[in-house]
């Protein structure tokens, strides 16, 4: 590959198939097995990241840290302080909605990537010495 190609982003999307694969320095019948194994061996196997798995507790006190739920949660206090107690009550219950429902669209978010995940490890393959070849 030349230089230009690994310092500039590929728009993959702009490519011909034929472009393609002179980029990729392959060919419509694949790579040979010791080309694949090469490759294997310089870039890794082609996974998607995994990513840390948060404990359920620190995913919803994540929830309160930002500028808007902490400045509901000072009027809240501050409400309370002046004796609002109704006011108060009404502030922390909208700032345990917001949280609640933050919270469980994360998990639902975090359930999808895994969903997504799953499929693209199971049935990946690669095409080498004119056959498919199940990935790991």
């Amino acid at each position: 590959m030349t230089e230009s190609k690994q310092s500039e982003p590929t728009a993959w999307h702009a490519l011909s198939g034929d472009e393609s694969l002179e980029h990729l320095d392959s060919t419509l019948d694949g790579l040979d097995d010791q080309e694949a194994q090469r490759r294997l061996n310089e870039h890794g196997p082609n996974q998607l990241q995994q990513a840390e798995s948060r404990p359920w507790w620190k995913r919803l006190l994540e929830q309160f840290n930002n500028i808007l739920m902490l400045v509901l949660i000072v009027a809240a206090i501050a409400s309370l302080g002046l004796g609002h107690i109704l006011d108060a009550s009404a502030i922390f219950g909208v700032v345990l909605i917001i949280a609640l429902i933050g919270f469980f669209q994360e998990g639902k978010a975090e359930q999808a990537l895994e969903s997504i995940r799953q499929p693209a490890l199971s049935h990946r393959g690669g095409l080498a010495d004119r056959g498919v070849h199940a990935g790991g």
